[in-house]
């Protein structure tokens, strides 16, 4: 396997000239810049800033997509080994739809870079996990010992807040902590943290932004093997070839330009921009100030939390606590799949029912509950959008902005929805759920396993709790006068054709 091998070169001992290699950095994006078009130009820089036009998925659409990209998976004869020894071994996993859509998604509905990232998908996971793992999804139980610790050293994280756009913000740090793992242990964590991140529908269709922090003095490296960083770097580039997701930007932060370990990984993301997709370099910004907080602050233009970006490795708490969630989920599924396994008898202990049911009780003592193992609550590698209404009670939720939004609609609507009938409130509170899901989700963080969003069914009945929650307040106030915005009902009809999330 070429992962266990490394450069046997010895290191250059000498240090890079910061401006040398900068100029070096901006002339290889400047070269991709010019071998790129007017549109992917003027695309990358409108996604850098967080605006992006989705592909129009409807459900003719995604199926005429779906059946090219089958065409084209068959076309392909090159290196399809692994796929087709998965092919023998479990056809209906690799012919997967929802696997199939990822892949799509991830290159903006291009049929044929999807089929060929798609092939190239089974002959990586081959590669890193062997035949045993080719068709399953992987989970912590299939990583390793070595891998597990390089898993929760914290080098890369998600933060817990998503950009001003909803996008998953994924940082890594260079430097001592990441180098405490092996390149194969590395390239498993990041398939790893990919695949499982392509669970979240969201960051399957915004895809993500990569914040990579350099020169740190707690993470400077006496030693550096500038080959063996290179060599990794080239890897990583294919891993990332045979990975569904689509990186919208790249920001490189570098604090401390004077210190070693900046000019040494500096050198390093001038191989990168020559190795990665010309795409990707073209969407990359650098950042260089004199402290850590100067470079955060450059990274607020672009609508990125900074107020919850690690300061180091070792603030890693909310990567750690998501890691053991994710865990506990991945538990509960395997339990799940033995017991259908075994003609879908369930078992009846009561602690087994508590643990796969979340309830959302108000302070009357309505209860609603749903099962968050269920396939239409997505598991969420990040937290919360601005768009996301989050379901609970507290500042937390009445103070995120999808909550206000939520609260805004519903007092725009009490006058309508109070004089109607039962029937039609439930039509005025679904309305509101799909008008809130144009851009956003509703949430529910689940103590065991983290956040999931929710059926409509729940959310609608927050919608409800919301009408009654205005009504009350309105009342109060003296303020029942019913007659605001009422021609808004017309505003929030149901889109034609638009799926719901069960009942």
């Amino acid at each position: 396997m070429m992962y266990l091998n490394t450069p046997t070169e010895s290191p250059n001992s000498s240090p890079f000239e910061f401006e040398r290699i900068r100029k070096e950095v901006d002339s290889i994006i400047a070269q991709c810049m010019n071998d790129t078009t007017h549109e992917e130009r003027q695309k990358s820089y409108l996604e850098v800033h967080g605006v992006t036009n989705g592909f129009d998925e409807t459900p003719a659409a995604v199926q005429d997509a779906l059946e090219g990209m089958k065409m084209e998976i068959q076309k392909i004869t090159k290196n399809r080994d692994a796929l087709t020894l998965a092919e023998s071994m479990d056809e209906e996993y690799v012919n997967d739809p929802s696997l199939h859509l990822k892949f799509l998604r991830g290159e903006k509905f291009n049929v044929k870079k999807a089929a060929q990232k798609f092939v190239r998908h089974f002959e990586l996971k081959l590669e890193l996990f062997g035949k045993s793992k080719l068709v399953k999804d992987i989970e912590q139980e299939d990583l390793g010992e070595d891998d597990m610790e390089a898993l929760h050293l914290g080098y890369v994280q998600w933060l817990p807040l998503r950009d001003i756009s909803g996008r998953t913000v994924t940082v890594y740090f260079t430097g001592k902590t990441a180098s405490k793992a092996t390149l194969l242990s590395k390239l498993k964590v990041f398939f790893y943290l990919r695949m499982i991140a392509m669970e979240d529908e969201v960051f399957q269709k915004k895809g993500m932004v990569f914040i990579s922090q350099t020169g740190l003095e707690s993470e400077v490296m006496e030693d550096v093997d500038q080959p063996a960083e290179e060599f990794g770097v080239k890897e990583t580039a294919r891993l990332c070839e045979a990975l569904p997701e689509c990186t919208q930007s790249v920001h490189v932060c570098i604090p401390n330009v004077s210190s070693i370990g900046a000019i040494v990984a500096f050198g390093v993301y001038r191989f990168a921009m020559a190795a990665y997709n010309k795409l990707v370099a073209i969407r990359t910004r650098i950042h260089i100030g004199s402290s850590q907080e100067e470079c955060f602050s450059k990274l607020q233009a672009f609508g990125i939390p900074v107020a919850v970006i690690p300061k180091s490795p070792a603030d890693n708490d909310y990567h750690i606590n998501l890691m053991q969630r994710r865990k506990r989920l991945e538990h509960k599924r395997r339990q799940r799949k033995r017991r259908q396994g075994d003609g879908g008898i369930r078992f009846s202990s009561q602690n087994d029912q508590e643990s796969e049911q979340v309830e959302d009780s108000d302070d009357e003592g309505f209860t609603v509950s749903f099962d968050p193992l269920d396939e239409r609550c997505n598991w969420i590698c990040a937290g919360p959008a601005p768009s996301d209404v989050i379901l609970g009670r507290g500042r937390k939720a009445n103070n995120h902005p999808g909550n206000i939004r939520l609260r805004t609609m519903v007092d725009d609507l009490i006058g309508v929805y109070k004089n109607t009938s039962k029937r039609e409130k439930t039509e005025i509170a679904q309305r509101v759920v799909v008008s809130i899901q144009t851009n956003g989700r509703f949430l529910k963080e689940n103590e065991m396993i983290g956040w999931v969003e929710v059926p409509d069914k729940v959310a609608r009945i927050k919608v409800s709790h919301a009408f009654r929650d205005s009504y009350r307040v309105k009342r109060k106030q003296g303020g029942d006068n019913g007659q605001s915005m009422v021609g808004q009902k017309h505003q929030l009809e149901m889109p034609a054709g638009k799926p719901t999330r069960g009942s």
